[in-house]
């Protein structure tokens, strides 16, 4: 019986190290991502550079990650560096594309071309009025960090971390479906 109580006394002290530790990671955690963020946002940490100072005009908008622009005369389309938002068939991508659209649809923008696409799109940050889009779209929840891609830049994942928290956007949804396993299920759905 003695040997009981021990080892239940035992149990019980390691169960609450375990909650102390989780707790206090937690804590710590949390106070990084504050600082990041606070001064992230102060002084731009984290930024790919500086858009170019050319202005281009928005013609369309395929979905919250998709654009294509007036460039001087040509057609270009151009894929939001950073962020991966809902496909328009997946639930909340219209909700996603239509914010995207009310905010440049039509607009003069100014853009940091990053690099090129499998697609030959060209991969890139927009900025409206010096306001960073494709953070935007991640802070309002209408679209996701796309980490696979943009591994370095965690103040994407700070914002998402925001969002998710204060349930905007694609968060106020019970279990959103990033598009990245959507259209892996959709690509296995088609080849049945």
């Amino acid at each position: 019986m003695a040997g009981s109580r021990k080892k239940r006394r035992t149990t019980v002290r390691r169960k609450k190290k375990k909650f102390i530790k989780k707790k206090y990671i937690t804590t710590i955690v949390s106070v990084i991502v504050f600082l990041i963020s606070y001064f992230g946002d102060k002084y731009n940490l984290g930024q790919k550079g500086m858009p170019s100072d050319d202005t281009y005009r928005v013609l369309s908008v395929s979905d919250g990650d998709t654009v294509t622009i007036n460039d001087h005369g040509e057609k270009r389309k151009l894929r939001l560096y950073g962020i991966d938002a809902p496909e328009k068939d997946q639930e909340y991508g219209m909700e996603s594309r239509q914010y995207l659209y009310d905010r440049i649809q039509g607009k003069d923008i100014n853009i940091d071309f990053i690099s090129k696409d499998r697609y030959g799109r060209d991969i890139s940050i927009i900025y409206i009025n010096g306001e960073n889009i494709n953070e935007t779209m991640v802070k309002e929840g209408y679209a996701w960090w796309y980490k696979e891609y943009s591994k370095k830049d965690v103040q994407y994942k700070i914002y998402e971390q925001k969002a998710k928290f204060g349930e905007k956007g694609l968060w106020s949804k019970k279990n959103p479906v990033p598009p990245w396993d959507f259209r892996k299920k959709d690509k296995k759905k088609n080849k049945s």
